[in-house]
């Protein structure tokens, strides 16, 4: 026969006998003698029935309810049970790699994921190690701009669980499981883990709390204990602790000495009680790849970047920001009257909490309020009248289930203009800003764009810049979030006074661009080009922006070279969004070669476009930009500022289109030609026609005074197009709109000398007259403060009509890098002046057209 177990039932037995001792003392009589007294106690110890007792216990931490993960699914790296890609493994390699694949999602898809693995099979037993031993609240925070949910962290943390070293004992015998409550939840205040299930499938919970009353008849205590544990069947961002219970009966087994003997599961606890019991002594990650620490750190943060102590508020520019609400979120949107600011905010369908929007003027009257309250989205618009104006996001209770949300932020200030393209194939990409005024330019900004035009980030001030100071800033160096690179398509500056901003890009095969020419707006605009989509070795993109926060219902006529109209396609771009045209696809599936775009708004919303292309062909290795160009009906009068002599090594192609439905005769005259009609070319176009000519086959072979003049266009109707240089061996080209009226101005700025600080570049000017009358210009350079250099100025003459061509380096010699950009005003009578630049590169200490890029001079 099996000699029974010995074991020491611990406080409960004490408990219970110290209860049962005091009521027994009360009724013996004084006059006995102690052996008497010994067997009766003996007696009512063992044998006569005693009161029942009852105690409530729960542990000193309390477990989190978390999600299981099955296998079949394998959540953690394909987020297939759970919020989609990024996944949480997937989010926590972007946050620690920049990538979202590697070792770590290979190791885990490699042994927690299997499609055919059984339905209950998952990763319970990690889950409820973690959900004890990592004892701290979690809620969701945003990391680097991207939202770390609750399911994202509490995975993680089950990860770093999956190895540990465990005490065990058998769920079989009642005695373990007694002993167990009594040793860890009640004198540790510690709980434990048990597979709450009998048959094969495993289910682990942390147990952390129980309810107990017991009767004891003789030597046997009949017990029913109600435990509490941690729920695992909830949502992955359950935030707390779903308790659930299950009751259990058993009998204990005493000696004479008050020693557990033994013990019996008893009614329906006979077929349905623990399994296994399991206290982990040290627990440890399985993958090699997963740094636990740096779990930990994340599962700790919380709320979001945004968050100042005191909750103070924080004054936000424009962008996208992923929010978490814990507390009150209170943000301050600044600004000048006239600005415009349009806000969207997105809740997230985390939260059953209604998410409270107000927002109030510098007085604090509200002028806006509304409440989410399931995933929706609201947005508003302010025309700012009294700023600064604040918004507060509040919801009822923050910690139970904070809301998520997505606040975008869209600021059109009294002075913007758009990179509307940043290729991520560039080798390199920079921006010069310069304030050529004489005030201070406030609030000057750069925020980058998605590709729907949504904002990504305010990655440059808002600062100011001192009247003629400039700066240069490279993508590479501005401080946009890593993960968000990926998204950014474009580039807006804004700033409350007018700022000079250049863009210029080279891509691994040498050639440059670049957006300089501040963009066109309004309606209608011309994109001037077409390329058919699935070229081997050319390619063109365009795109078109709203430049309103009303809804822009955008009609792109598309027409052949010679003028034949080919189809037409509507679409409505959103509040200050984008609307993409790219050949090949649908609905620009067929696009003819050479051709052109008509543009638009029937409704007088302002837009603007742009085209970017690429030829590739034979020994051609160009890239080129240009904004759409816009059509002003009463523009009937252009001006190509410089035409290249023919012969040489420079070709100039000028790009004419009639945007009107009527045959157009065209005029091209000398301008110091006068009445001399000698030399003068017409071209007939016809309606909707795009003619190409090349310009120094014909005024390239002039000599004498004409052989320095300015080429003036004159059409019947309203003209539009572009002019360009580049080398007939091909190499790149630099393409620019043609001169009209508006870009003619007393003082003219040339923002940027390529050749400043020795960079390897050099700049060319073409500085023009087109008056009926001789002017006198003043040169003028600056350096990178703004402060004037004195002895690096000269004055040149121009009769009417004339122009004069000049590389800075040329002029200036080795002192031309001093120079960081350039002024030309007209001395005598303010008249209006205007001209171009051009920027190549250097090669073997020469003039080079590898990289080639330009623009119209700009005003100041």
């Amino acid at each position: 026969m099996k000699k029974p177990r010995i074991i020491n039932p611990g406080s409960f037995g004490d408990a219970i006998r110290k209860k049962m001792e005091i009521e027994i003392v009360k009724m013996v009589p004084r006059k006995v003698s102690l052996f008497t007294f010994c067997v009766f106690l003996w007696c009512a110890l063992s044998f006569c029935a005693a009161p029942a007792s009852a105690e409530m216990i729960q542990a000193d931490t309390v477990p989190w309810s978390g999600y299981w993960w099955p296998l079949a699914l394998g959540g953690l790296a394909t987020g297939a049970d759970y919020q989609g890609t990024p996944s949480p493994i997937e989010k926590f390699l972007l946050l620690t790699t920049g990538v979202s694949s590697g070792p770590l999602k290979e190791w885990y898809l490699s042994r927690y994921y299997d499609p055919d693995a059984v339905s209950w099979a998952g990763l319970c037993p990690y889950w409820a190690r973690a959900s004890m031993l990592e004892d701290y609240d979690i809620f969701p925070s945003s990391e680097d701009n991207m939202i770390v949910r609750v399911g994202d962290k509490k995975g993680l943390l089950t990860l770093c669980h999956d190895f540990g070293n465990l005490t065990q004992a058998s769920g079989k015998d009642p005695v373990d499981f007694h002993s167990w409550l009594g040793n860890y939840i009640k004198d540790q205040g510690q709980p434990f883990l048990a597979d709450l299930s009998t048959g094969t499938e495993v289910w682990y919970y942390p147990i952390y709390g129980y309810e107990m009353s017991s009767s004891t008849s003789g030597l046997t205590r009949s017990v029913k204990t109600s435990i509490v544990y941690a729920a695992d069947q909830v949502s992955p961002d359950y935030v707390g602790t779903l308790e659930l219970s299950q009751s259990y009966t058993y009998d204990l087994y005493y000696n004479a000495k008050g020693e557990i003997t033994g013990g019996s599961w008893t009614g329906s606890s006979m077929n349905n009680h623990p399994d296994v019991l399991g206290y982990p002594l040290s627990t440890a990650p399985k993958c090699p790849y997963l740094d636990c620490d740096e779990v930990r750190r994340l599962a700790k943060s919380k709320d979001d970047f945004l968050e100042k102590t005191g909750n103070a508020a924080q004054e936000i520019h424009p962008g996208t920001y992923n929010l978490v609400l814990l507390d009150e979120d209170k943000y301050v949107l600044a600004g000048q009257p006239g600005d415009t600011v349009y806000i969207e905010i997105q809740k997230d369908d985390t939260s059953r909490e209604a998410l409270s929007i107000q927002i109030t003027d510098h007085s604090g009257d509200p002028v806006f309020s509304r409440s989410l309250v399931r995933a929706q989205q609201t947005s508003y618009m302010i025309d700012m009248q009294d700023p600064p104006y604040t918004l507060a996001l509040t919801q009822n209770n923050y910690t139970k289930a904070p809301n998520i949300y997505t606040l975008s932020v869209k600021k059109f200030s009294a002075y913007r203009q758009n990179v509307p393209y940043i290729p991520k194939n560039a080798a390199w990409s920079g921006f010069v800003l310069v304030n050529s005024g004489d005030a201070m330019a406030e609030n000057v900004a750069l925020v980058t764009s998605d590709a729907a035009g949504d904002p990504v980030q305010t990655v440059f001030g808002p600062l100011t810049l001192k009247p003629g100071e400039k700066r240069i800033v490279m993508l590479d160096d501005l401080p946009y979030r890593p993960l968000e690179y990926s998204k950014i398509d474009s580039l807006m500056m804004i700033s409350d006074q007018p700022v000079t901003l250049l863009n210029l890009f080279g891509i691994a095969q040498k050639p440059m661009a670049g957006f300089v020419q501040g963009q066109a707006t309004g309606s209608p605009l011309v994109i001037p080009d077409t390329v058919p989509g699935g070229e081997f070795n050319r390619k063109m993109q365009a795109a078109v922006f709203n430049e309103s926060f009303a809804e822009a219902n955008v009609t792109v006529r598309v027409y052949a070279a010679d003028g034949q109209f080919q189809y037409e396609v509507l679409s409505t771009i959103a509040p200050g969004g984008k609307y993409a045209i790219s050949p090949g696809t649908v609905p620009y599936y067929h696009i003819p070669d050479g051709g052109w775009m008509d543009v638009t708004e029937f409704s007088g919303n302002p837009l603007s476009a742009y085209i970017y292309s690429q030829d590739f062909t034979g020994k051609k290795n160009s890239i080129d930009t240009l904004f759409a160009l816009p059509v002003d009906r009463s523009q009937t009068h252009v001006f190509v500022p410089h035409v290249t002599r023919s012969g040489w090594l420079w070709t100039t192609r000028l790009t004419l289109i009639n945007p009107n439905g009527i045959l157009n005769p065209v005029r091209l005259h000398l301008k110091r030609a006068g009445s001399d009609r000698e030399n003068d070319m017409v071209v007939q176009l016809e309606p909707f026609e795009k003619k190409v000519i090349e310009l120094q086959d014909t005024f390239g072979l002039v000599d004498g005074a004409q052989a320095d003049s300015v080429l003036e266009i004159s059409g019947q109707y309203a003209i539009t197009g572009y002019y360009s240089y580049s080398q007939p061996i091909g190499k790149d080209e630099a393409s620019m709109p043609l001169l009209t009226a508006d870009d003619f101005s007393g003082r003219m700025v040339v923002p940027h000398h390529a050749g400043q600080d020795g960079w390897q570049f050099w700049t060319g000017v073409g500085v023009c007259n087109p008056n009926d009358f001789a002017v006198k210009i003043s040169v003028k350079s600056f350096d990178a403060s703004g402060t004037l250099i004195d002895d690096l100025g000269e004055s040149i003459s121009l009769a009417a009509g004339a122009k004069e061509i000049f590389t800075v380096g040329e002029k200036f010699g080795n002192r031309a890098s001093e120079i960081a950009y350039m002024e030309f005003e007209e001395e005598l009578y303010g008249a209006p002046i205007g001209g171009l630049y051009l920027y190549g590169d250097m090669k073997n200490g020469k003039s080079g057209v590898e990289m080639l890029s330009g623009a119209n001079m700009s005003i100041k």
